[in-house]
């Protein structure tokens, strides 16, 4: 008699890369520390379900939970050796990802998790510099939708040149010569830009200390912000704003 084998063929791309990648950041660790789980939570933690989540948006740019949902259930197999446990069909469903978005969308935790993260991954590169560079910028991102009602999505100065939709802001602070994040913030669309910047700096340098060179746009150069820059121990470099008499002054 021959023996009969079934094959069963799973395609995972670049999912362990990815989920390596991750494990070093202690994305998973950070999480669980910071999301606690309910003693009836069973299966994977919040963490390895998080960082699972963002190595499938970095590998497809989809973002939604029935997709990530869709792939456990074809390649079921592979991720519990990746993940070190059986994988149950119900480990990625709606309710489990909704907790976590909640968990992970409270404010406190968001940058508790940001700082840790972005500490471990600066001892990580062992940065050899002798003053840190972080850049600090904002853009903007049109909604096809209505407000939320949280204030963050309205009408606001485009960048996109769509007056017509509203907008949120994400600001970001990025670390040189890595481009690593040290952290994003997300702003109403109706906001002015330079009153961003402070509590960006106050945020990233949480992480990074005050020895820092900042950069930024002209948004950045007004006086009260570079007055604050210089204060808190740290130098700039910005475009000046051509407003008021800048200009002239510039010109002579």
């Amino acid at each position: 008699m021959k023996d009969e084998r079934t094959v069963e063929t799973e395609r995972i791309d670049d999912l362990p890369v990815l989920i390596e990648w991750l494990k070093q950041m202690k994305v998973d660790a950070i999480i669980d520390d910071h999301t606690p789980a309910h003693r009836l939570w069973g299966g994977i933690s919040k963490g390895v379900l998080g960082m699972t989540w963002i190595a499938h948006m970095l590998m497809t740019g989809d973002h939604r939970k029935v997709r990530l949902n869709e792939m456990l259930q074809r390649n079921r197999r592979s991720l519990g050796v990746l993940l070190g446990g059986e994988m149950r069909a119900s480990e990625f469903n709606d309710d489990r990802l909704g907790r976590l978005l909640k968990d992970l969308g409270r404010g406190e935790t968001a940058e508790a998790i940001e700082r840790e993260m972005s500490a471990h991954c600066i001892r990580y590169y062992r940065l050899k510099t002798e003053q840190a560079t972080v850049r600090i910028d904002t853009t903007s991102v049109a909604v096809h939708g209505d407000d939320d009602g949280s204030g963050v999505i309205a009408y606001g100065y485009s960048k996109d040149h769509r007056p017509d939709l509203r907008q949120f802001k994400v600001l970001m602070a990025t670390l040189d010569p890595l481009g690593m994040p040290l952290l994003t913030q997300l702003v109403a669309g109706n906001s002015s830009d330079d009153g961003c910047y402070v509590p960006a700096y106050e945020e990233a340098i949480t992480t990074t200390g005050t020895d820092i060179m900042v950069i930024g746009d002209s948004e950045m150069s007004a006086l009260a912000t570079r007055a604050h820059l210089h204060s808190g121990g740290s130098r700039y470099i910005t475009p000046l704003a051509m407003v008021g008499k800048t200009k002239e002054d510039m010109e002579q």
